[in-house]
């Protein structure tokens, strides 16, 4: 008996997924980059190595780059939501949505001080590292908060109590109970930061070579050096997503959710080790750069496994 093929998902919902998973995988990556360059800067000063600060400029100047990208989508679809639900400008959202769009506003902020008080003859700086952190800061907290602003969304928001502070409202609204499966699903997203802020640096590295090349001995360092991060994110990344899928298992209502088939299962499941396999590849490489394809490749891997998982959490749970 010939094995049956899984139906190809409607292509509206596979455009959805896409542009959810690389949305995701690039906001993540400039909120990781700050850190990531904080760290880079550190380890110059204590191993004595330029090439640690070179790594560091270029994170830097990744993450604004990427950042700047996906602020200008966050505002444009702001704008877009504000016009077809002018009541999100209404209680009990006006705050919490003014709190979100203020933190994306200061992470935003926050990354262009990073990269415009870089000094290239200086050591890390506590004030610079400072702006990188509170970048960071900034980014994770416009996620988290994002999140949860979404979740109210979806769901009846809590009305507004006369008498009670306006602090103790805004800690209601955006609450998560423990048990809720955006708690996973944001460790995962930590993760995935670092993955994807590893995988996005070494196609930054290659793809501005010819503008600001430093030399064989620097990118064979570097290449590497990026992707160690991204394997790190990514292992790191494997078991919270697998938590994530029994969590969500756990939760789905039988008769409005669909089971994963499973080629999609294992296709979730392949992509990140074929993209481990590839940066471990790089990683061992005396000739880093030869790997061109294989880098460009593994980043493909793992923005095709976010998608995979954003379509299979949505066919599990049409209304997280």
């Amino acid at each position: 008996m010939p094995f049956p093929l899984p139906a190809i998902p409607p292509t509206e919902v596979l455009l959805l997924s896409l542009g959810l998973g690389l949305g995701l995988l690039l906001f993540l990556a400039a909120c990781c980059g700050p850190f990531l360059a904080v760290v880079s800067e550190w380890l110059a000063l204590s191993k004595g190595s330029s090439f640690y600060k070179k790594a560091a400029r270029q994170l830097s100047v990744m993450s604004l780059s990427t950042g700047s990208f996906v602020f200008a989508l966050f505002a444009a679809a702001l704008a877009f939501m504000l016009r077809w639900q002018p009541e999100l400008l209404a209680p009990p959202y006006f705050y919490p949505l003014l709190i979100v769009a203020g933190m994306a506003c200061l992470a935003e902020l926050f990354l262009l001080l990073h990269v415009a008080a870089w000094n290239p003859g200086k050591g890390a700086g506590l004030f610079h590292s400072w702006l990188g952190l509170k970048a960071w800061g900034c980014a994770s907290l416009a996620l988290f908060l994002g999140v949860s602003f979404a979740r109210r969304i979806l769901h009846t928001p809590p009305s507004p109590a006369d008498g009670v502070p306006l602090v103790e409202q805004l800690l209601q609204f955006f609450a998560i109970p423990l048990h809720s499966l955006l708690i996973p699903l944001m460790a995962e997203c930590l993760a995935l930061s670092c993955a994807s802020a590893g995988a996005l640096a070494t196609l930054w590295l290659l793809l501005f070579r010819q503008r600001q090349d430093y030399g064989r001995d620097y990118y064979s360092f570097a290449l590497p050096y990026c992707a160690k991060w991204a394997m790190a994110g990514t292992l790191t990344a494997l078991p919270l997503g697998a938590l994530t899928y029994v969590r969500a298992m756990d939760i789905m209502l039988p008769e409005l959710s669909h089971l994963p088939s499973q080629p999609l299962l294992g296709l979730t499941c392949a992509l990140p080790l074929i993209a481990l396999g590839l940066w471990f590849a790089v990683c061992k490489s005396a000739t880093p750069l030869r790997h061109k394809i294989g880098l460009v490749t593994a980043a493909l891997c793992l923005a095709a496994a976010v998608t995979a998982q954003v379509y299979m959490l949505n066919k599990m749970l049409p209304s997280p």
